[in-house]
């Protein structure tokens, strides 16, 4: 296989695990957002279990990608996707309308989430991807999706009923934890297993505090 270049939607160690052994085998230029190439040029810090499921990612150096990039057969648009992590991008071939979505779209329903994640974030960037012209979607975790923009769609519907409830539920008095009880009543064993690091507390929280800080922002 001859691989010229790599781009990458996001820094995770389950997309950048192998960013180093391209770059010194093969050397091949590496592409990220901007955000996070300092970082990466350093150690990894993350959880044990993270190292335990998908390795102990080494450093690397990677260049800034810029708004589109040319593969042999197409020119793609480069789409700043925020909420998974906060340098993350999504790629759309122009000429064919394939789109790949890196985590943004993992699955239609949400349960759990990273602590960094960000749903109101994750709304916005699947508002924004879902204006483009693009039907199929070559997802990380849920692989090939003939009708991506649907699947996309629904995700997007979902998150934006689930934020609607829970502030319905702030508003009314309610604290994150009851909020998070309410909503997601089953406890599912990711949670004890990162140490509280994936929790349906996270997609809670999230929303609330960018409601506090909108608030905050307004009232100045």
């Amino acid at each position: 296989m001859n691989i010229e270049q790599v781009v990458i939607t996001h820094y995770h160690e389950d997309h950048t695990g192998n960013a180093s052994y391209l770059q010194k085998t093969l050397g091949v230029p590496l592409y990220m957002n901007q955000g996070m190439i300092e970082s990466c040029k350093t150690k990894a810090d993350y959880p044990w279990y993270r190292k335990f499921f998908w390795g102990k990612r080494k450093p690397f150096i990677a260049n800034p990608i810029g708004d589109s990039f040319t593969s042999k057969r197409a020119t793609w648009n480069v789409i700043k996707t925020p909420g998974h992590s906060r340098d993350h991008l999504s790629f759309l071939n122009n000429e064919t309308g394939q789109l790949f979505t890196g985590d943004i779209f993992v699955n239609e329903k949400v349960k759990v989430i990273l602590q960094e994640e960000h749903i109101p974030d994750t709304i916005e960037s699947l508002q924004k991807i879902l204006t483009y012209d693009f039907k199929e979607v070559f997802c990380n975790h849920a692989g090939h999706l003939s009708d991506g923009y649907h699947s996309l769609k629904t995700k997007l519907n979902h998150l934006t009923e689930l934020q609607d409830r829970i502030l319905h539920l702030y508003h009314e008095g309610r604290s994150s934890d009851e909020i998070n009880q309410i909503l997601f009543p089953r406890k599912y064993p990711i949670t004890k297993l990162s140490l509280g690091e994936w929790d349906s507390l996270h997609i809670v929280e999230s929303v609330i505090n960018h409601e506090a800080k909108e608030n905050a922002y307004q009232a100045r």
